[in-house]
Parts: C-alpha cells; structure tokens; sequence
C-alpha cells in the first residue's frame, strides 16, 4: 500500500507533487479535513485510491485565494472538470470545528451515478451526485500511472 504526504507548506510548493497521486491507482475518495496534531490545527486534503492514500499539505477551501486554487488544479489533474472543482474550491464550508469540511467519492453510489459531493456544515451534509459528464475526457493523473 502507497501512502505519500505532502508536508510542504505552500501551494506552489506542493502543485509539483500532484504527479504522486499516479501511484494511488484508481482514485476512490478526495476529502478536504481540519484536524489538530501537536497543538496545531491543520487543514489537509486527502486523496485515497485503491492502492493507496495520499495527503496535501498547502492547499485550502471556501475562498478566492491561492490554496483554492491549488485545490482546483489538483481537482482537475484527478479528472474533475472545472464546474465541479470550482465549486469545491471557492464554494466549500470552512467549519470551525475538527472534522470533514467536504468529500467526494467516486464510484457508483446509491444513486446509481459515478461522483458524490457532500458538504458538511455543522449538522447537516448535503450530497449532490453528479453523472460521468463531470469528469474530463483525458484524466491527467492516469497519463502518468504506469
């Protein structure tokens, strides 16, 4: 099992470091989560596939800064299309509490369509499902995987 972290503290810093997602094969899950280690909170995303995970430090959520764009490329280099990763990007909740802000799960799911996105806020979590048309024709991430 593959298991990469990202620990650089800046977008730009980690944008190279998408091309590491080629190892994780089949991408499953991508969660954007705030958890405290050592006194610290941090907001990290999450990548999970079927052979193995991966986690960015660097990137953020909710608001029109560099880290949301960070996150829209990584988005879009896993094969989302830019509707989708936008919405994330610039759109999702940025709760104050620890936990999950977002996640999105590929896949067939109880919907019967291929992307799940939940948003968390406080209580509650909306879920959209989305069709196979918000992914791109080309995934860069498959075109680095062996």
């Amino acid at each position: 099992m593959y298991r990469y972290r990202c620990e650089k503290g800046t977008t730009r810093q980690a944008r190279p470091m998408f091309a590491k997602c080629a190892k994780l094969g089949n991408i499953l899950s991508i969660e954007g989560r705030r958890y405290r280690s050592k006194g610290i909170t941090h907001e990290r995303v999450f990548v999970v596939g079927t052979h193995g995970t991966a986690r960015f430090d660097g990137l953020c959520w909710g608001y029109g800064g560099e880290g949301p764009r960070g996150l829209r490329d990584l988005l879009l280099f896993l094969g989302l299309n830019s509707i989708l990763a936008e919405q994330v990007a610039f759109k999702a909740p940025r709760n104050e509490a620890l936990g999950t802000d977002w996640s999105i799960k590929l896949g067939r799911n109880i919907s019967g369509l291929p992307i799940a996105l939940a948003m968390h806020q406080a209580d509650e979590i909306e879920t959209t499902y989305f069709s196979s048309a918000y992914f791109l024709a080309v995934r860069p991430v498959a075109l680095l995987a062996d």
